[in-house]
């Protein structure tokens, strides 16, 4: 290399190296811009800490906006800046002012989100309270249910594990303690919206069954006598416009009223034909019946049949019936009400359980 072209190359590296006046004053006025920025972010970070506040609240909205400004300000001024200084500031901005700034956005959007879970679930209480089958109080639950998912992103943000911690007993965990009180009576009304649905496509009784199975399971396990009765007062009310539902209860009825003939008749071969091979202990059960009709003279005669549920062929009854014995003086004649579980053999209605429910003296 000429020593012409050396000296050029040593009068280039001198004028790179040095900082203009006004680059200069630039970087002075971000130092300071950044230095504010940093005053105003190391008490805002004491604020958004439960170890520090020993609860959660928001922060001081007067720090946190004396903050946001201060950054706002010193990253614009910066972004003004060239080369390795504007780097050098903008790294300094970020790691000591900005990293503070952002996690106070994060701690605040999540108090925010927890206070409308709270305010949600206590609404959402008391809709299912008076309410616990209507539209509007499903809809309650899941708008529950979303404030809380969306909870669960929003602490991501949230820095310090104890933070998050404390944020989620305080607002998550009652909102999911009052959806999980509340659940199976949420999801029954659910699917006996699909029941209803299949009802109103005129869907084949058989095929609805797989629902409605669904549903007694859900029902079973309802949280409070009040929804389990709405929910199944709707199901009843519901199942009298399926064609196949209100003729099975005719042919059931059909079914009791001549077994009860057979008994009162004391026809023990017809009265047997009405007891299922599954009855427990079916044949000593009918020994005692035949001991029965030659001691007593009792006289059965149906009030009421009520089809509780038909599924798979096999149905729940509530039964209702006057008993009277015809040959003894000293015997109370009684109303009982019983609920039999019945079930199909050979294409025929057959007893295959049941028990007594109430039974009561008999006024004439």
């Amino acid at each position: 290399m000429g020593r012409k072209n050396i000296y050029l190359s040593i009068v280039v590296m001198l004028l790179l190296s040095i900082v203009s006046p006004i680059q200069s004053s630039a970087s002075s006025n971000v130092e300071r811009l950044i230095t504010e920025a940093e005053k105003h972010a190391g008490a805002l970070k004491w604020q958004i800490s439960v170890e520090h506040t020993k609860e959660i609240k928001y922060p001081d909205m007067k720090i946190f906006n004396q903050t946001k400004d201060a950054y706002i300000k010193a990253k614009a001024a910066a972004g003004q800046l060239t080369g390795s200084e504007k780097t050098k500031l903008e790294t300094r901005l970020e790691n000591n002012a900005g990293i503070h700034y952002k996690r106070a956005m994060g701690y605040i959007d999540a108090i925010t989100s927890g206070k409308k879970i709270v305010n949600k679930a206590d609404e959402y209480a008391i809709l299912y309270a008076n309410d616990p089958i209507g539209e509007v109080t499903e809809q309650a639950y899941h708008d529950l249910s979303a404030e809380i998912r969306k909870q669960a992103i929003l602490l991501y943000r949230v820095y310090g594990y104890s933070t998050r911690q404390a944020i989620l007993s305080t607002f998550k965990t009652p909102g999911e303690t009052e959806l999980e009180k509340t659940k199976y009576g949420v999801s029954a009304k659910m699917k006996l919206d699909e029941v209803e649905d299949q009802i109103n496509r005129r869907v084949w009784h058989e095929n609805i069954d797989p629902s409605i199975e669904q549903f007694f399971i859900l029902l079973n396990e309802v949280e409070t006598e009040v929804a389990g009765q709405a929910l199944y007062e709707r199901y009843y009310y519901m199942m009298r416009n399926v064609t196949s539902f209100i003729i099975q209860e005719h042919e059931i009825t059909e079914m009791i009223n001549a077994s009860n003939e057979a008994y009162n008749n004391k026809d023990l071969e017809d009265f047997s034909a009405t007891i299922h091979s599954e009855y427990p202990n079916r044949e000593e059960y009918l020994q005692n019946v035949s001991e029965m009709f030659k001691t007593y003279d009792i006289h059965y005669e149906t009030v009421e049949v009520e089809l509780i549920s038909y599924l798979y062929h096999e149905a729940v009854v509530r039964h209702v019936e006057t008993v009277k014995n015809l040959n003894q003086a000293d015997f109370t004649d009684s109303i009982s009400e019983k609920i039999y579980i019945i079930k199909l053999e050979d294409n025929q209605w057959k007893y295959v359980d049941g028990f007594l429910v109430e039974s009561s003296p008999l006024i004439q």
